[in-house]
């Protein structure tokens, strides 16, 4: 999927996992004033130095052209439009499903990933989604 293809496409992503996570999730939480407070980790490449430098080179720029012409990593706009997505459906949904978000930048490299993964923190979430890139 390209960054700048079809949104629709990732929206329909997002909506088939959160329904996958209503479905992971016990049914007694539906509907219900639960304390309960799921606990998601969300792996994604962000890319966060590279997109801040790149935001500080738009702010920087001379003229309007020339930050026109600063791009953003594909990988990076993929893994931010879906964290919005994500993060709307996620607020949607507040009452009748608690979440606590815990999101890594994988930096788009396998060893990134693997050190994300050795976090001991991971090992408390009740559901992971990532990682992803293109």
């Amino acid at each position: 999927m390209k960054a700048s293809g079809n949104r629709l496409q990732l929206l329909a992503l997002i909506s088939y996992i959160l329904l996958l996570l209503m479905y992971a999730l016990p049914q007694s939480t539906y509907g219900q004033t639960d304390s309960t407070i799921y606990k998601i980790g969300l792996i994604l490449p962000f890319q966060a130095q590279v997109t801040d430098e790149k935001l500080d080179e738009i702010l920087n720029a001379p003229d309007l052209f020339t930050a026109n012409h600063i791009r953003f990593e594909d990988d990076a706009i993929i893994a931010l439009d879906f964290y919005e997505g994500l993060m709307q459906s996620v607020n949607e949904d507040s009452d009748s499903v608690r979440i606590a978000l815990h999101v890594y930048d994988n930096l788009a490299t396998n060893s990134a990933t693997t050190e994300v993964l050795k976090k001991p923190k991971l090992k408390k979430m009740d559901f992971m989604i990532g990682s992803a890139s293109t």
